[in-house]
C-alpha cells in the first residue's frame, strides 16, 4: 500500500484523477482498500459540493434510487461513522416508488451510524401523490418511514426537522363523534354565540373521557379520525405509523422543528405526538401555513401540542395561515415555562391581525427573557403588559427586538 501511496503523492491528485473515472469504476475503487475507500467517497462528495461529511451535509437525493447520488456515496463508506449535521432533500424524488426506494437507502445510512446529531428531512410529498395510492403502497410507505425516523431517534438525534410529510394527510378527516348528541352538547344562553372550541365538542369527546380510553391512550385523539375509502377498497382500515414502545428509553430529543402540519396529522401524528411525549424537547420551530381547512381540527392539534410538550422554553413561529394568529397567540399563553418566543412578521397577514389579538396571556408568562417579532406586535405586548401589571414589564424580560 505504500507504494501505491508513494504513486499517488497526494490526495489532491489522487482526487483529481478519481473525478474523471466512470461511476462503476469509482464503485470498485471504493473497494480495493481503506484509503481508495476514502479517496474515491470523496471524489463523488465534492461532485456535490460535500466537503466534510463528519461537519455537515446536504444530500440532494436523485429521483432515480440507482443513481450515484450523495446518499449513494456516503453508503460507500467505511470511514464515516458519524453525522453531526445531516439534510436529506427529497425535492427530486417526485414518485411514491422512488420515494419509498430513498428512504429504504436512507435507513441503511443512519442505521451504520453510531451516533447522529441534528437530522433534517424534506419530503415535499405532494408531488408523489397525483395517483390513487392502495391500502396496500400505504402500509408499505408508512412502514419504511416509520423504521427510518425510529432508527434516527435510536441513534441519539438531538434535533429533528420535518418539512413536507403531508402525502397522505388528504386521507384522513376528523368526524363527528357519533356518541354525542345534539341534546349532549352544552349550549350557551342564546344571547351568547358559541366559540368555535365549544362546537368543537359535538366532534371531540370531553377531555376526561379520551384520558381514561384504552384505545390509543394517552394518544386517543386518532380516533377521531376516519380514512376515507379508495377505488380500492370498499372500507378504509386504519394506516399509521405506529410508535416505538422503547421510544422513552432511546430519545434525546431536545429540539423539534416542524414546517408542515402533515406531521400532526394521520399518518404521522400517532408517532410525531408519542416521539414529543416521551422526550424532553424544550425547543420547537413550527409553521401553520398548511394547517387543514378544517378549524376544529387545527383547535385538535394546538391542544396536543401543548399537552405533549408543555416545558418547552423556546418557540419560534415561521408561519401562520390568514385569520388563525389569534387562536395561536392565545394559544402560547399555555406554556408557562416559556423564556423564547420568536413569531416572524410575515405570520401577521393583515395590520388588523394584531388589533385583534388578546395578548393578557402572553404578558402573564412567569419566566418570559425574549421576545422577538414585528414593531406592532411589541407594541401591542407593551400596551397589553401596561394593562396587566399596571405599566411595568415582566420581571425577568431582557430582550424586546
Amino acid at each position: 500500500m505504500s507504494i501505491l501511496q508513494d504513486f499517488w503523492c497526494t490526495d489532491e491528485l489522487a482526487l483529481h484523477t478519481f473525478a474523471s473515472l466512470p461511476v462503476s469504476d469509482l464503485r470498485n475503487c471504493a473497494q480495493v482498500s481503506r484509503s481508495f475507500n476514502r479517496i474515491a467517497v470523496q471524489s463523488i462528495l465534492d461532485q456535490h459540493k460535500i466537503w466534510n461529511a463528519q461537519q455537515s451535509v446536504a444530500l440532494q437525493l436523485a429521483d432515480n434510487p440507482n443513481d450515484l447520488d450523495s446518499l449513494s456515496a456516503l453508503l460507500l463508506s467505511i470511514h464515516v461513522k458519524n453525522l453531526a449535521h445531516v439534510i436529506f432533500n427529497l425535492k427530486k424524488v417526485v414518485s411514491l416508488p422512488s420515494a419509498l426506494k430513498t428512504f429504504h437507502k436512507m435507513q441503511r445510512l443512519v442505521d451504520r451510524m453510531t451516533s447522529l446529531g441534528a437530522v433534517h428531512v424534506n419530503w415535499p410529498s405532494a408531488t408523489t401523490h397525483k395517483q390513487p395510492i392502495s391500502d396496500k403502497m400505504l402500509a408499505t410507505a408508512c412502514k419504511c418511514v416509520e423504521e427510518f425516523l425510529d432508527t434516527i431517534i435510536s441513534k441519539g438525534c438531538t434535533t429533528l426537522q420535518l418539512d413536507g410529510f403531508y402525502a397522505f394527510a388528504s386521507n384522513y378527516k376528523l368526524k363527528k363523534n357519533p356518541a354525542f348528541t345534539a341534546a349532549e352538547i352544552p349550549r350557551a344562553p342564546a344571547v351568547v354565540k358559541l366559540s368555535i372550541w365549544e362546537s368543537a365538542k359535538g366532534y371531540l369527546p370531553p377531555r376526561h373521557a379520551r384520558a381514561a380510553s384504552d384505545v390509543l391512550s394517552p394518544l386517543s385523539e386518532e380516533r377521531n379520525y376516519s380514512r376515507k375509502s379508495s377505488l380500492f377498497s370498499i372500507s378504509a382500515p386504519w394506516i399509521s405509523l405506529t410508535p416505538s414502545s422503547r421510544l422513552s428509553q432511546v430519545t434525546k430529543l431536545a429540539t423539534f422543528n416542524a414546517h408542515s402540519t402533515g406531521v400532526f396529522r394521520p399518518p404521522f401524528s400517532q408517532w410525531t405526538f408519542a416521539l414529543l411525549k416521551a422526550s424532553a424537547v424544550t425547543s420547537m420551530k413550527l409553521s401553520f401555513k398548511d394547517v387543514p381547512d378544517n378549524v376544529i381540527e387545527f383547535k385538535l392539534i394546538l391542544d396536543r401540542l401543548a399537552e405533549a410538550v408543555p416545558n418547552v422554553t423556546a418557540i419560534h413561529l415561521t408561519g401562520a395561515r390568514p385569520g388563525l394568529i389569534k387562536d395561536v397567540v392565545a394559544w402560547l399563553g399555555r406554556f408557562q415555562q416559556l423564556e423564547v418566543l420568536k413569531i416572524e412578521p410575515k405570520c401577521f397577514s393583515k395590520g388588523n391581525d394584531i388589533d385583534a389579538l388578546e395578548l393578557q396571556a402572553l404578558a402573564r408568562l412567569p419566566n418570559i427573557k425574549q421576545l422577538r417579532s414585528s414593531p406592532y406586535f411589541l407594541c401591542a405586548y407593551l400596551a397589553s403588559c401596561r394593562s396587566v401589571d399596571g405599566g411595568s414589564l415582566p420581571e425577568n424580560l431582557k430582550r424586546l427586538s
